[in-house]
């Protein structure tokens, strides 16, 4: 019998594959979302099917819709220069989020999200 989804880790790291203490990424820089799911037992768990899109929080703007992913025991997404451009030019800084929807063996559906600040810089646009 398959093991149960368990949970999910998900982290943002810079383009050069570091994880800040912070996960806040300057406007218009690209950044890779790494993602690991787990069954109850903490190993590794193979979804079904993995997708995932990204959000803007404030103005819940759909940045990227849903888009699917192989399923494996891990996933990593890159989110690009443009992906990361501020949604509204007023604000100096901005949450988005990656939302991953994991389905497992039976069909049932999990989702785990990761949030990453954007931050305008003067001068650099």
């Amino acid at each position: 019998m398959a093991s149960a989804f368990g949970y999910a880790e998900i982290i943002a790291l810079s383009q050069s594959g570091i994880q800040a203490a912070e996960q806040a990424f300057l406007e218009d820089s690209s950044c890779i979302l790494q993602a690991s799911w787990f069954d109850a037992d903490r190993s590794p768990y193979l979804p079904n099917r993995v997708s995932y899109q990204l959000v803007d929080v404030e103005s819940q703007t759909v940045i990227l819709p849903w888009a699917s992913l192989g399923p494996a025991t891990s996933n990593s997404v890159t989110v690009t220069s443009p992906q990361n451009a501020m949604i509204n030019q007023t604000r100096g800084s901005e949450t988005h989020k990656g939302i991953f929807q994991i389905t497992d063996q039976n069909d049932t559906v999990f989702y785990a999200e990761v949030d990453f600040d954007i931050v305008r810089v003067a001068g650099l646009a």
